[in-house]
């Protein structure tokens, strides 16, 4: 059989604990998150990138249509998500109610496949660790991996279940959440090729495995076809494909720099799942987690830039491992309680007062850009994107997101040329910018000197604001108001 049941004597004990209900087992990891996350609520400068995913949702309401009039790499799945929240009349607080139910049900089907094999008790902590360990990856709002992590997991436990119980539901439905997944990320294609292929690994069946690969395929194909049909098929194949080629070459440093920042945010986690490889393997398919690991892992290193988010597809199946050392005594309890307490003091989760600050940084800086008259415009070149919405006007630029105009990585990686974009923006005379006084990201000079030179000639001296950085750091920016008026 491919993924055999494994039998704990807690599970054959007669008397089952209140927390192998399923039931319970929600609500736990429901409060858990909602305490985790609930200071975060209504700050609208958590991260750059949700700031952005919801000014695409808010300008998709207006029409606007990803890669064509605001351009970003990532798929479709993530802004029609975020289109979603922007129904709400607030938006930021409803996509972070959204991220945090799908990171508790994450962390549900994180318990729910641990029980297979492991002690209800321990399963739980399993989903509690990720629960407190997303957000040392900066997991604590609505990053992308936070919402497809739900469908992966979904996905892999009714692998898991396929691998016992042979009912093709549980194969093809697998398939169709993997492939909704990857419509938020395209490398969530390791993930789902290696359940792919453990699924159908000892089946010979070519029309089970045509049909999984169509099921696999067809929520990223039908948003291709979509955009075919429309004619924007350059657009987004350029966005999707091309533009994800066109990345800085220095892999091998990004390569250790990443393992580093894993090794060092994830070390008792790691520890844990080294413990139980070692000691425990033979309590649940280590062969078949280690492999799903290998996959999530190779998707984090596919790309070429260090940012911990990017890490949170490997924390659903360390967890899962862990869950086997959890159920060790006397050490288990003691490995949850360091790795929940390493985790907690690294992101320090329940925290008002910064996300006030940070809020209050958001509001200062909407005030300092002040109200725009009939016609006169933004450009937000470094802060967050989401000032756009919060000043009644709309991106001067199809390369709204501040990094496709500032970051010399990212210098041409579209169709639009970065420097003439720019001249361009500043030709339509911005009535206010918002720019950091040292750039945060390294600077495209050529970009940088035309900017500069604007707001010294037609801006008004500039307001210094703090921002908030996502574990409290303060985070300088600037802003030049009353630009080409009268002086």
């Amino acid at each position: 059989m491919l993924l055999p049941m494994y039998a704990t004597t807690s599970l054959s004990n007669a008397r089952r604990p209140v927390v192998n209900d399923a039931g319970v087992q929600l609500a736990i990891l429901l409060a858990v998150g909602l305490l985790l996350r609930i200071s975060t609520f209504g700050d609208p400068n958590l991260q750059i990138d949700e700031s952005f995913y919801l000014l695409v949702g808010e300008e998709m309401h207006k029409g606007a249509i990803p890669y064509v009039d605001i351009w970003d790499r990532k798929p479709l799945g993530i802004f029609l998500t975020y289109w979603v929240f922007a129904f709400f009349r607030n938006g930021v607080l409803a996509y972070q109610i959204g991220a945090w139910l799908s990171a508790s049900l994450t962390a549900f089907l994180v318990t729910r496949i641990a029980s297979r094999w492991a002690p209800a008790p321990a399963a739980l902590l399993a989903g509690c660790i990720y629960l407190a360990t997303a957000g040392v990856l900066l997991g604590f709002g609505g990053q992308t991996p936070i919402f497809y992590n739900t469908f992966v997991a979904c996905a892999a436990l009714l692998v898991f279940r396929y691998g016992s119980e042979r009912e093709d539901w549980q194969l093809y439905t697998a398939m169709l959440l993997l492939g909704v997944a990857l419509t938020f990320k395209q490398t969530v294609f390791f993930e789902a090729s290696f359940f792919g292929l453990l699924a159908l690994g000892d089946h010979r069946s070519w029309r089970k495995a045509l049909l999984s690969i169509t099921l696999g395929i067809l929520p990223f194909a039908l948003i291709a076809g979509w955009y075919w049909l429309a004619g924007y098929w350059p657009q987004f194949f350029e966005a999707m494909v091309l533009a994800n080629l066109d990345r800085p070459a220095h892999l091998s440093s990004i390569v250790r720099q990443n393992a580093l920042m894993l090794a060092a945010e994830l070390g008792p986690l790691l520890i844990a799942n080294l413990y139980a490889f070692l000691f425990y393997r033979d309590t649940f398919p280590a062969r078949s987690l280690a492999l799903w690991l290998f996959a999530a892992v190779l998707g984090f290193f596919s790309v070429p830039f260090v940012v911990e988010h990017y890490a949170l597809p490997a924390l659903v199946p360390l967890c899962i491992v862990a869950a086997a050392a959890f159920a060790a005594r006397p050490l288990g309890p003691l490995l949850a309680l360091g790795v929940g307490l390493t985790a907690i003091m690294l992101s320090e989760p329940v925290n008002f007062d910064r996300h006030r600050r940070s809020a209050a940084g958001f509001a200062q800086m909407v005030s300092a850009i002040g109200p725009l008259h009939r016609g006169e415009r933004l450009l937000v070149y470094d802060g967050p994107p989401l000032l756009y919405y919060a000043v009644g006007t709309r991106p001067m630029s199809v390369l709204a997101f501040p990094e496709h105009l500032n970051n010399v990585f990212e210098k041409d990686v579209s169709t639009i040329r970065t420097v003439p974009e720019l001249r361009r923006v500043i030709s339509m005379r911005p009535a206010a910018v918002v720019m950091a006084p040292i750039p945060i990201t390294p600077p495209d000079p050529a970009t940088y000197r035309q900017l500069l030179s604007y707001v010294r000639s037609q801006c008004a001296p500039p307001v210094a604001i703090d921002l908030v950085e996502p574990f409290g750091k303060p985070s300088p920016h600037i802003v030049y108001a009353k630009c080409g008026r009268a002086r």
